[in-house]
Order: C-alpha cells, then structure tokens, then sequence
C-alpha cells in the first residue's frame, strides 16, 4: 500500500517493511525515486536467484556486488534499457526493455 506522507514523499508498506520513496518532482536525497527503485528490485532479484541457485550447483561465495545501469529517456518518460543478464521474476517482468 502507498500512502503520501507529505509533498515531498511517500511510504510503501509491504508485509512488516516501510519504505519512504520520493515522489517528489523536485526530489529527495533520503528516498529512491521511482526509477532508482526499478533497478534495486532487479539487483535484489538477482541476489535472490544467486542464493536460490548457488546450493544446487555447489558454489559457495562471501560475497556479492551488483551494478545495475539503466539508460532513463525523460520525453516520455521510462527506461530505455537495463543492463542485467540475470532471469527471475523482477527481470522477466521488465524483459521487454532491457538489453541482453
């Protein structure tokens, strides 16, 4: 559920979590925007298929670092493309415009 908390911002609140985001047209450096929030769910589904998949092919590791990079066109407004070669829920729902 996402309730506005002022002009500035917003909160989404999913099972115990809250999360502020910036619905701001001016922004706000405490919060994603909507964009930002995109990318952090495909590098957050990317983490989750690599702890999903890991034990089944015997691979251990420490440590994790994701980069995802996407390509923001403004009129209109959406993503051109999002560089991830990863597949699950969050990449399969945005497929269409990513690049492989």
């Amino acid at each position: 559920m996402l309730l506005p908390i002022d002009a500035h911002g917003s909160v989404v609140h999913c099972k115990e979590a809250e999360l502020t985001i910036d619905t701001d047209l001016q922004g706000r450096a405490d919060a994603l925007n909507p964009a930002k929030l995109l990318l952090a769910a495909v590098a957050a589904c990317i983490l989750k298929n690599m702890e999903r998949i890991a034990p089944m092919i015997q691979f251990a590791y420490r440590g994790v670092t994701v980069e995802v990079h996407g390509v923001r066109q403004d009129a209109p407004p959406k993503m051109l493309n999002i560089n991830i070669r990863k597949y699950g829920t969050a990449y399969n729902t945005v497929a269409p415009g990513t690049e492989s």
